[in-house]
């Protein structure tokens, strides 16, 4: 079957009149704006004044399946039917499309509920002549003579009965995403295959660098051995070995040293571990108050020169006692 061309809108002529439907006109918007009202805030937004069985709507727009609904400035009343004695129900604020002849209009109702021990509102019309979406439950109390805010639930953020008129024309990046699928595919083989060929690379060069590094060193080791007596080798180890008591006899004498400054500083007020480091045992002397004074409230001078060997009132004074 052949492609049929269709196209609208265009102005008539006496020769050619162009005529078209409220349902034509209705098609086109409904194929690029979704259903929903126009923004949220308080557009359609449904109250109460807390102190009758009275709702209203506040102003605001919406679109319905291609069809737009406007509401003035002011506000629009709705009346609720009286609470049942005993149970509650729960009733809609709907606005409703209605393509019907004897109708054609779109206009908010309260869409009343059934009473029960746990209601739940009706279900919206939804068919090839009627659609509704609904702005916001209210639950009615039983035996209560008044509606208030706290029975109110919005419902006009909620997609699967009313939601925000959206734009319908979106971009397609089926193919774009296709053509990057291919590509990242493509590049899952070639970069783990580019990988492997580095690393094996990399490693059987540095195979190549330790394998040359031994073989030099064995050549020096084997150099050296040629050149050098048993003498020579037992003088050189007896050598490290002295030079190792050496070194740890200093160690020894070293922290011996520090253990020795450490109980002194601890002496005199400054407390210090015997394992404390250079840098804590300078910065402990630094703090050491050196005034005559002082010396002489904490200790006497037979004191000092018992444990220190010296007399500070010479160092201070410059002279003797």
């Amino acid at each position: 079957m052949p492609g049929i061309e269709k196209y609208s809108f265009f102005d008539s002529t006496i020769d050619d009149e162009r005529n078209y439907s409220a349902q034509e006109f209705a098609d086109f918007f409904k194929s690029v704006l979704g259903t929903g009202i126009l923004n949220g805030g308080e557009n359609l937004q449904v109250g109460c004044e807390n102190n009758s069985m009275n709702v209203f709507i506040k102003a605001g727009e919406a679109w319905i399946e291609g069809y737009k609904y406007s509401l003035g400035s002011g506000n629009l009343n709705l009346t609720i039917d009286a609470a049942d004695p005993t149970q509650d129900r729960i009733d809609r604020i709907i606005i409703r499309l209605d393509k019907t002849l004897e109708n054609r209009y779109i206009k908010a109702f309260v869409l009343k509920g059934t009473p029960g021990a746990t209601p739940v509102p009706s279900d919206l019309t939804r068919n090839e002549n009627i659609y509704e979406i609904s702005l916001a439950q209210v639950r009615i109390i039983a035996g209560k003579s008044f509606i208030e805010a706290s029975s109110i639930s919005d419902e006009r953020l909620n997609t699967n009965v009313c939601g925000l008129a959206n734009s319908l024309i979106q971009a397609d990046t089926s193919e774009i995403f296709r053509q990057f699928q291919d590509f990242l595919n493509e590049k899952k083989i070639e970069y783990p295959a580019q990988w492997k060929a580095w690393f094996d690379l990399t490693c059987a060069t540095q195979e190549n660098v330790l394998k040359t590094y031994n073989e030099n060193l064995g050549e020096w080791l084997n150099t050296l051995k040629g050149r050098l007596s048993e003498a020579d080798v037992t003088y050189l180890d007896s050598q490290i070995q002295e030079n190792k008591q050496q070194c740890d006899v200093l160690f020894q004498s070293v922290s011996k040293g520090k253990a020795q400054i450490a109980s002194a500083l601890t002496d005199v007020g400054k407390p210090t571990q015997s394992d404390a480091t250079f840098q804590q045992i300078t910065d402990n002397i630094k703090t050491i108050d050196l005034r005559q004074d002082n010396f002489n409230e904490r200790y006497s001078t037979y004191e000092m020169v018992m444990m220190y060997g010296f007399n500070p009132g010479i160092i201070m004074n410059g002279g003797s006692i």
